[in-house]
């Protein structure tokens, strides 16, 4: 299981993520609680130049529903469930409330 986060922020996250065994679901977390899954529909061709065997669809996008963030420095992770089970976690990122407006507390 390879995978990398390009972009968290407030409004989306962008990435990508390979397994050899097939990718069920990708989950998306905030503060530990799943708000959504995602699975990759989108072409890569920086990945699969550099990841043997990383072809067809590894990118993938998601973007947060409204109102999602309860805290003022919501956790993102995410969870990479592969088709045979496994599951990898990514690092936690912490997004900061920049504007005020998207958080609610």
């Amino acid at each position: 299981m390879q995978y990398y986060l390009d972009d968290v922020n407030s409004d989306y996250l962008d990435g990508w993520a390979f397994s050899s065994h097939g990718l069920d679901t990708i989950e998306i977390r905030v503060d530990g609680t799943p708000v959504g899954t995602t699975v990759p529909t989108l072409l890569r061709p920086d990945v699969e130049a550099a990841v043997p065997g990383a072809t067809g669809p590894t990118g993938f996008h998601y973007r947060f529903p409204p109102s999602v963030f309860r805290s003022r420095r919501p956790a993102i992770s995410v969870v990479f469930k592969q088709k045979r089970g496994a599951e990898a976690v990514s690092e936690t990122v912490l997004i900061p409330n920049l504007n005020g407006s998207v958080c609610a507390t």
